[in-house]
């Protein structure tokens, strides 16, 4: 039993234990590895009700969804206000995570910009903020084949811009197998910067028996 699970059967009340694990974070490292998990629960929720989420939700509407949730576990998140704006900077104590969101549409090219807003626009790689997100809300059917397409074309580099990053490196997440990771040096500041590409699947079309009758009836 690691440290964590052995306090949370010691005290018992989860939500009060995952509150005390964020308050005790003492660096990045720590800091990325709370927040990693805690946007994945997030995720997972959406997935989880994707209904919610229909595909003509603005992608604005479904990145703050994501930052207000956020902000009930404690930290600071809201759109950028400097450099252009990001559309998530999310920040405990002196850490900072800065995220791009873009919704797919089949333009591999949109997913490549926001790779390259987030990378040569608005982060700077340091010490305390060389971690990154790129997520993608997917709502076409078979959504682990497309983010599977974008590793490949991100492998590739044959989108615009994807040539500049030169040391660019991907790897598996072991956090979450639908996402990876990628690192590349930072042009601005010489540090490796690193961005988790994340996943989102709200595809949501049932075809049983009520389904059926719902879309009759808005005909």
């Amino acid at each position: 039993m690691d440290k964590i699970a052995a306090l949370k059967a010691l005290l018992g009340d989860e939500l009060h234990i995952e509150e005390l694990i964020r308050n005790s974070i003492s660096s990045y490292d720590d800091f990325i590895e709370r927040l990693s998990s805690d946007i994945d629960n997030i995720v997972e929720d959406m997935q989880r009700h994707r209904e919610n989420h229909p595909k003509d939700t603005l992608e604005d509407n479904l990145t703050n969804h994501i930052l207000a949730n956020l902000r009930t576990l404690g930290y600071s998140a809201e759109p950028e206000n400097k450099s252009g704006n990001a559309d998530m900077c999310v920040k405990r104590k002196n850490f900072m995570w800065l995220g791009e969101a873009k919704k797919h549409s089949g333009d591999y090219q949109y997913l490549a910009d926001g790779m390259h807003q987030l990378s040569t626009r608005y982060s700077l790689s340091t010490p305390s903020a060389n971690h990154g997100g790129l997520i993608i809300y997917i709502h076409e059917a078979k959504g682990a084949g497309i983010s599977n397409e974008w590793r490949k074309r991100l492998r590739e580099q044959k989108l615009i811009g994807l040539e500049t990053y030169s040391d660019l490196e991907l790897s598996d997440c072991r956090k979450n197998t639908f996402c990876f990771l990628s690192s590349h040096t930072h042009h601005s500041s010489g540090i490796k910067y690193n961005v988790r590409h994340i996943p989102i699947f709200l595809h949501h079309d049932p075809i049983d028996k009520s389904a059926r009758r719902s879309k009759k009836n808005r005909k």
